[in-house]
Formats: C-alpha cells, structure tokens, sequence
C-alpha cells in the first residue's frame, strides 16, 4: 500500500465560517517543516529522494500551473485545488 494521502482542498473540513481547511487532519500530517520548491515550467524533473529513515513527512501543494508526483509507482495529478502528504501514514 503506498504510503501518502492526497485530498482536494475542497473535500477538507472548512471552519470558522468555511475560511480555514483542517488540511493536517485529513492528510494525517503528525510533524511539519516547510519549504518552497519554485520548478521553472515545463521541468521534467526533481531529485528523487525518501524520508523513510528520518521520520518526515512532506506535505506538496501547487501555487501555480499543475504538475504530477510519482510515489512508489504510482503518477499522481496535482494542481492548486489538491494537496499531499508523503510518509508516515499506516
């Protein structure tokens, strides 16, 4: 079973008049860090990497444009309506 959860923004549980998404229930993010990752368009590719050993989550959200990330195999379409949460799930 791989190991990420992905959700339309639109699906989360919207609170305080609908304005805020509890994004980190429904993607099960346990620990948080954040980093902007600014792709040119077009790129073709971002360095492979896994967090298995460190324990961390990632959490990927599209400002701008779309995009697919690979996860154990499996192409997964992004855009700024989606987000995912990559490690530690059960």
């Amino acid at each position: 079973m791989p190991d990420f959860t992905i959700s339309p923004i639109d699906d989360m549980e919207a609170v305080v008049f609908g304005s805020f998404k509890r994004a980190r229930a429904v993607l099960g993010v346990e620990s948080f860090g954040m980093q902007v990752i600014d792709l040119p368009p077009n790129a073709q590719q971002y360095s492979e990497h896994d967090h298995a050993d460190s324990g961390q989550e990632e959490v990927f959200v599209v400002l701008r444009g779309s995009g697919e990330i690979e996860v154990d195999g499996e192409r997964l379409a992004l855009d700024p309506d989606t987000m995912i949460c990559v490690g530690l799930q059960p």
